[in-house]
């Protein structure tokens, strides 16, 4: 998503684009070949995308793509399944390497340096996180190992064995997240001091695919192997001993529902107590409100859209916000 109209979303071999906050689609980008595109705008006009081992770039909202007035990084970039090649934090432009590495531009694709790379030993289908030139994460898809970077990838240090295949890394400040494969286990691991040391921050029992962030703020987009979808706040500053942040936000499921939706209890009221509701259009008008002692609430009577919902604790008066999408 790049604004409330203009969105992107890729395939096997293709990518569409939206201009009409996804009433229509057209594909914009059609090569030969198997991989996924991986898009990254930087602005309603700009953006890049990588493809083949080749990096495009647009300038006109996406609606073409080319290599031209482009510089190739030294070595193709690595294949993609959609996520994780392409990382632009503010001038630096860094792109996964298929020679086990990455590589930089700090001038958006004229010029390209490789740092050492050294300490890495990894598989295909890489996926990085910068949130600095300096500071960074890789990780690839088929082995265990969670690589951190402090000194821009001359050096990589690998912190952690997950014992099985990893899925999916962010970095934020000195913040960063990871993800071991959904078939092994079913939590993200969250770090305060640039990955040193990490605590189990979220889980659920259907594991997770994706983490993905916004575009401004703090706020994460977890998503699980069912579609269930989490949203996260980084509040900085943060310790290891706080509870999760994740646990200050409203977690309901399935989101979009059909029918019914359910609130996790886990993140607002304990078991056997009421929650109150109240459920907002999002001009903020009152739609519906209620109590359940179940946790579950009916959307039947809801047209089809975006909601906000407000949950409350009748006896604490403790309040949370959430979002709910309506089928």
């Amino acid at each position: 998503m790049v604004d409330d109209s203009l969105a992107f979303k890729t395939g096997t071999g293709v990518m569409y684009r939206t201009i009409n906050g996804g009433n229509g689609w057209q594909a914009v980008f059609a090569p030969d070949g198997s991989t996924v595109p991986e898009v990254w705008m930087e602005s309603s006009t700009t953006g890049f995308l990588a493809h083949g081992g080749l990096l495009y770039r647009t300038t006109n909202g996406g609606g073409s793509w080319s290599t031209s007035r482009l510089t190739q990084p030294p070595s193709p970039i690595a294949g993609s399944n959609g996520k994780g090649t392409i990382a632009l934090t503010d001038d630096d432009l860094g792109v996964a390497l298929e020679t086990d590495g990455v590589a930089h531009s700090g001038d958006r694709g004229l010029t390209w340096s490789v740092p050492l790379n050294s300490g890495l030993a990894l598989d295909h289908n890489p996926r990085i996180s910068f949130a600095n030139s300096s500071f960074g994460l890789i990780i690839s898809h088929s082995t265990p190992l969670f690589f951190v970077t402090t000194d821009g990838g001359n050096n990589w240090v690998d912190t952690e064995n997950s014992g099985g295949a990893s899925q999916d890394v962010l970095a934020i400040g000195d913040h960063c997240w990871y993800i071991p494969h959904p078939a092994d286990h079913n939590y993200i691991k969250y770090s305060t001091n640039a990955g040193q040391e990490r605590i189990e921050q979220l889980t659920d029992p259907f594991s997770f695919e994706v983490l993905g962030r916004s575009r401004s703020g703090r706020t994460l987009w977890p998503g699980t192997t069912s579609g269930r979808i989490y949203t996260c706040l980084d509040e900085s500053p943060a310790s290891a001993t706080e509870p999760s942040p994740c646990q200050r936000h409203l977690i309901c499921f399935p989101n979009p529902c059909d029918g019914e939706l359910g609130i996790d209890r886990g993140s607002f009221a304990p078991s056997g107590r009421s929650i109150a509701y109240r459920v907002f259009s999002v001009d903020g008008k009152l739609v519906t409100r209620g109590e359940t002692s179940s946790a579950r609430l009916s959307t039947k009577g809801l047209p089809a859209g975006l909601y906000v919902l407000e949950a409350r604790d009748p006896i604490s008066g403790a309040r949370l916000p959430g979002r709910l999408v309506r089928r």
